[in-house]
């Protein structure tokens, strides 16, 4: 069993911050912090879109690559614009050829979401937060998930996190990190 440790330091209004932590596979780990910009922040440090940072997480690699092991629930900008199918086979695409991905498209979208119209535009489909979380995952299906980061202040991320990990479940338990 490999322990993740995370150790950030970073800048945020002029102040330094540090968050420190060690997990194991499937351990929850929660980051109260309560305010909205510095929970972003960490955010994007710990799911590697912001490299304004020192330190890192030790024990995991999270490089970029087709697998892209990281989760993130909370950002709003992952969905892109157009329906539910197109958000899904998009992201599919980048990791698959195109015929392979209309497949897998369509596979996800009956185990997540049979009662959504999968021709819906991507707004009104995720009117409701646990849409929002089901296209999320949809998108994340065929990924080898090990690290979750949820950011708590985006509505639809808040959402119990066991119901993400027990998607995820059959490839390994992943870590899980929880931005309050």
């Amino acid at each position: 069993m490999i322990c993740l440790k995370i150790d950030v330091a970073f800048k945020y209004l002029g102040q330094d911050f540090e968050f420190k932590a060690s997990l194991n596979p499937g351990q929850k780990h929660v980051f109260e912090i309560g305010e909205r910009g510095l929970c972003d922040k960490l955010f994007y440090v710990l799911c590697g879109l912001d490299k304004d940072y020192k330190g890192g997480l030790e024990g995991a690699d999270w490089s970029e690559s087709k697998t892209n092991s990281v989760l993130a629930l909370g950002d709003r900008t992952m969905f892109v614009r157009g329906t539910v199918e197109t958000n899904i086979y998009k992201a599919l695409r980048s990791r698959m050829g195109r015929g392979e991905a209309k497949q897998k498209t369509q596979e996800v979208i009956g185990i997540y979401l049979p009662e959504l119209c999968a021709g819906e535009t991507i707004t009104k489909a995720l009117v409701t937060e646990f849409n929002m979380l089901k296209v999320a995952l949809a998108r994340a299906h065929y990924r080898d998930i090990k690290l979750v980061v949820i950011n708590c202040f985006e509505t639809y991320a808040s959402a119990d996190c066991n119901e993400v990990v027990n998607h995820f479940t059959n490839r390994g338990v992943p870590y899980i990190i929880e931005i309050h």
